[in-house]
């Protein structure tokens, strides 16, 4: 059941649960009705899991993983090269489960802002997720027991997140995302994603 997702170890059954991955906090739905409260609330906790697994591949070596739960090239450059070398990454909760989510429709402005980098998006909604500030970089541990800091690129604690929701049968619901942003961004991105 594993063996397509390309891991060289199988995680326990309740690996979620070993990991005390938290429900996503209380969603700020500003879809003016076209996405229920619950079906917010289910994406936002979606991304929490989709954290979750995100933990646990790094830290567990698992670079193929990742492909499943997110776009590749979200990934972290500065964690790629450090996975790539065999070290595993521990993050801190800080950098995975947010304080406070809302989630948007993505209207014409924000396919325009996504448009405007190398991220470009299908998607119709963005969970516009707000991490605790200040929060520590992960770590990576190398196979031969020295560990280093990673290199985390400035953003700001407001991160975009496009998505939608997959529910796959072994991960659970998860919130696949393709493209990403935040408000320090000079593109521009849409103002009330920001304006909270």
């Amino acid at each position: 059941m594993w063996a397509v997702y390309g891991v060289t170890k199988v995680p326990p059954s309740n690996e979620l649960s070993l990991e005390h991955v938290p429900p996503g906090p209380p969603v700020d739905n500003r879809t003016n009705g076209a996405v229920s409260n619950a079906d917010a609330q289910a994406w936002v906790n979606a991304g929490n899991r989709e954290s979750g697994w995100f933990e646990w591949a790094e830290a567990s070596g698992q670079l193929p993983f990742l492909a499943h739960i997110s776009a590749e090239s979200l990934l972290n450059p500065a964690e790629r090269t450090a996975l790539d070398a065999g070290a595993t990454i521990d993050q801190p909760a800080c950098n995975l489960y947010p304080a406070a989510a809302a989630l948007f429709p993505i209207g014409a402005d924000g396919l325009a802002y996504f448009g405007s980098g190398t991220l470009n998006v299908n998607d119709k909604y963005v969970i516009v997720a707000q991490f605790p500030s200040p929060c520590s970089p992960g770590v990576a541990k190398y196979p031969d027991g020295h560990l280093a800091t990673l290199n985390e690129p400035f953003v700001s604690s407001t991160a975009f997140i496009p998505g939608q929701i997959v529910h796959d049968l072994v991960l659970g619901d998860i919130w696949y995302s393709d493209g990403g942003g935040n408000c320090n961004d000079p593109k521009g991105p849409p103002p009330e994603w920001c304006a909270r």
